[in-house]
């Protein structure tokens, strides 16, 4: 009987795998319904996390509810419209790359108004442009609204 009694003490010590029966009762019809007899979470597990969701969306709605301003009207923010692109340069200053800017001048004819400039002395008006190789009445007026004489003793000749 001893040796009965250790073999039955060790099958109840092992851990018995969980098996899930069915619910074998029948239902109007006479269908059988399978149904666990054990259910993931515990009740006051289910009352938790249902707790817990429910938290979390009436955080998401106040937090959505506060970055748009409470339901306020949104601020319209107008942009300003762009300004025009206006360079003006003095033909007795400026350096061969302030006139290779505009256009219908490369650096070649740049280098050559520079050139004449140095050579003949300063452009007493715009139309002694036409002096330099490569710069005509065409381009000239053109150019005009973008070129200026700032020295006093030329602008009265202008």
């Amino acid at each position: 009987m001893a040796a009965d009694s250790q073999d039955f003490s060790r099958e109840t010590s092992k851990p018995k795998p969980a098996v899930h029966q069915q619910n074998t009762s029948a239902h109007k019809g006479g269908s059988f319904t399978p149904f666990p007899a054990t259910v993931w979470l515990r009740h006051a597990d289910q009352l938790l996390l249902g707790s817990l969701l429910i938290l979390l969306l009436v955080l998401l709605i106040a937090c959505r509810g506060k970055m748009s301003g409470w339901g306020q009207a949104e601020i319209e923010i107008l942009s300003q419209q762009p300004r025009e692109y206006y360079y003006a340069i003095d033909i007795n200053r400026a350096s061969w790359v302030e006139w290779a800017q505009l256009d219908g001048i490369g650096e070649v004819i740049a280098r050559r108004i520079v050139d004449e400039r140095q050579r003949h002395g300063p452009f007493q008006s715009i139309e002694d442009l036409r002096r330099v190789r490569g710069v005509g009445t065409k381009l000239i007026e053109k150019l005009r609204p973008f070129l200026t004489i700032t020295d006093e003793e030329f602008k009265g000749l202008r």
